[in-house]
């Protein structure tokens, strides 16, 4: 209760239950006259004659906010009730500005579907995992059950490992880890510290980054305190005031504050972060990456990327696109440069296709989003289900489909199905707001486009065949025997491939690896660059090819175009020049173009590997393992040493890639 006053009460699942039944006698009586739930209230609880429900933010989901709803006007005698709407984000003030008539649309939208499956693996997981740890229970497992949890990496020699213990104990930990663990801690006046309500794993993942803004005390992190045995293990957060005066003092924050005035100045407006964060035109925004499961059932992590400062203007603008304008605001994001920490994961279904390198980032998030709101509006799924990420590795990108809890709908989705709803769907003015809903970073990129659904459902329809190939491939090729030469140096050919991965964009920095496969060896060159130069790990690769090109060799490649592209984002222009020089005189093979001439059909190189069962490592993988150096802030010093797991998955990956590829070429020889 707050102030002591019996009038005002806190309604939560912390509370114990004689507690909870005590507040929900006392409203119905009359004594509490205000009760702050998150969402323990609005499950079909009657706490008697509620005449109004204060909304602090819409809910995603129209289920949950009828849920809500349902609280007030339960008793005849109730003549009048109200409902208030406070928007709290982007999306709710958007839905709101558009007048009665599309928040009404909202309203009337089908409730969300509970996808519920007895083939959800998620259940099986959690039975197998339970009767392991119960000495009655474990005498009567069956042999599927135990292979099963050994498949995931769960169980070995009869006992589970340290993956399977820690499985056990953060099961469905998103949704019901304690809301504690953390402390948090708020800067005083005279530079003390007093202590705020702890918050837990998820809140420190998800909202209390350094530099994120904490809404709940109208303040910023300022700082995150390591413990732990390794120094690595957030112990606490620090909140300080949002006042232009503390936040200069901040080495990290001190550089957005100035780039915030400095935007702020040449808009016309004046700097002002408390007026500006009140008024809804200063939001943080923390980006998360998703590391998922490539194809089915498996273990996913989550963890915050970076953290940006979005400032909007004060004044708006006006759009027109052909006979529609949109009244707009101008935004700007800053990044803060400082790094980030914190991971959670759980098990779920996933699945992960290559797209084309000559596909845009932004459009590709695009078109995921207009997928997630064609599922909303035609399937009635919802929103928060079914979540995208997009990797990119280079010159190549890589879509991750998953469910943000698991649910089993994935692999029963029928996407030639999903392919019609997305031809035929004809979106209205209501799929502005989803869009804005799901992923500002899309709706963003949709203004761009100039509100163009016709280019957000070519996107949408790129992704979902991209997702169909690859079953149809494994059909075709999957029974199919083809037979092939055995790769060997006799077939004078040598594959090759190249990946490059940014890690400090202000300093010109990062790795690069170049692998060649001559039919018997295959050989990986993993460098540095800095300052977009690379180091001389690179004259080796390049003396090695020379050495095959003196010998009669033709070089492999697939898709000529983007590795030339990898090749110049590496800084490596003599290699780049050589391939360039070799395709002139017909000494370069082109892998994936020759595969368009005989099938038709452009196939990205994983989705073609995956078919043939030919591919252990994933780009998605480079991409997570990049995202959590980046993540860091790594140094020059870290970035020399070839940091190991990043260093790891990017030869692994491109040495499964040079023996792909010279396969796909005996392949495509015999079609």
């Amino acid at each position: 209760r707050l102030g002591g006053s019996e009038a005002v009460a806190t309604h939560h699942h912390l509370l114990l239950k004689t507690q909870r039944q005590e507040i929900e006698e006392k409203a119905r009586s009359g004594v509490v006259k205000i009760i702050f739930t998150p969402r323990t209230l609005s499950q079909g609880i009657d706490i008697g004659e509620a005449r109004r429900v204060v909304h602090l933010g819409l809910p995603k989901n129209v289920r949950e906010f009828r849920q809500r709803e349902g609280r007030k006007g339960r008793r005849p005698e109730v003549e009048w009730t109200e409902t208030v709407v406070i928007p709290y984000s982007s999306w709710d003030r958007h839905l709101l500005s558009k007048g009665v008539d599309v928040f009404k649309k909202w309203l009337d939208l089908p409730l969300e579907k509970s996808v519920v499956s007895r083939d959800n693996l998620y259940g099986y997981l959690f039975k197998a995992l339970f009767s392991f740890q119960s000495p009655l229970m474990r005498s009567r497992m069956k042999k599927d059950e135990v292979l099963f949890l050994r498949s995931l990496g769960l169980e070995r020699d009869g006992a589970l490992t340290t993956l399977g213990k820690y499985a056990w104990l953060k099961m469905n930990f998103y949704e019901f880890a304690p809301p504690y663990g953390v402390k948090r801690w708020r800067v005083r006046d005279d530079g003390g510290l007093r202590n705020l309500e702890d918050i837990s794993h998820v809140d420190l993942v998800e909202k209390f980054q350094p530099g994120a803004i904490d809404p709940s005390s109208d303040g910023v992190v300022v700082e995150a305190k390591l413990g732990g045995s390794r120094g690595r293990v957030v112990t606490a957060v620090v909140v300080d005031d949002l006042r232009e005066s503390r936040l200069r003092r901040v080495d990290a924050l001190a550089p957005v504050l100035e780039e915030y005035e400095r935007t702020k100045l040449s808009w016309g407006e004046t700097p002002d972060l408390r007026r500006d964060y009140r008024t809804g035109r200063l939001q943080s925004l923390i980006h998360l990456v998703a590391h998922v499961p490539s194809n089915g059932f498996g273990y996913f992590t989550e963890f915050p990327n970076r953290v940006e400062w979005r400032i909007a203007s004060e004044k708006r603008q006006f759009l027109t696109f052909g006979e529609r304008t949109l009244v707009s605001r101008v935004y700007k994001t800053v990044e803060v440069p400082t790094p980030t920490y914190g991971v959670y994961g759980d098990y779920t279904y996933g699945l992960s296709v290559e797209a084309s390198p000559h596909d845009e980032q932004a459009f590709l998030r695009v078109g995921a989003c207009f997928l997630v709101i064609v599922f909303r509006r035609v399937y009635n799924i919802s929103v928060d289900l079914l979540k995208y990420d997009i990797h990119v590795v280079g010159e190549r990108k890589v879509v991750s489909l998953y469910e943000a809890e698991s649910a089993c709908l994935l692999p029963k989705v029928d996407w030639r199905d999903v392919h019609e709803k997305v031809s035929t769907y004809v979106p209205d003015v209501l799929d502005e707001v989803l869009m804005e809903q799901v992923d500002e970073q899309a709706y963003a990129s949709f203004i761009s486009l100039k509100l163009d659904w016709e280019a957000a459902r070519r996107h949408a329809l790129k992704i979902v065949e991209y997702v169909m190939l690859t079953e149809t491939l494994r059909v075709q090729l999957g029974p199919r025997v083809v037979e092939v030469v055995k790769p060997s140096k006799a077939l004078k050919a040598v594959s090759f491939s190249a990946i490059a991965v940014g890690l400090r964009d202000d300093l010109g920095a990062g790795l690069y690896s170049t692998a060649l496969f001559d039919g018997d060896e295959t050989r990986v060159f993993t460098g540095t660059t800095e300052f977009n130069q690379p180091d001389e790990e690179h004259n080796e690769a390049l003396s090695k090819l020379l050495s095959l090109i003196n010998q009669g060799f033709k070089v492999l490649v697939y898709d000529h175009a983007s590795v030339l592209k990898t090749l110049e984002k590496a800084g490596l222009t003599a290699v780049k020049a050589l391939l360039t020089g070799l395709n002139e005189v017909g000494k370069v093979v082109d892998v994936k173009h020759e595969l368009v001439k005989k099938t038709g059909v452009e196939i990205p190189l994983e989705t073609l590997e995956t078919s043939l069962n030919l591919k252990t490592a994933r780009l998605a993988d480079i991409a997570v393992s990049m995202d959590l150096v980046k993540r860091g802030r790594p140094g020059m010093r870290l970035i020399r040493s070839r940091p190991e797991r990043l260093r790891e998955v990017m030869e692994k990956t491109l040495a499964d890639e040079v023996r792909s590829i010279f396969i796909a070429w005996l392949v495509c020889e015999k079609i």
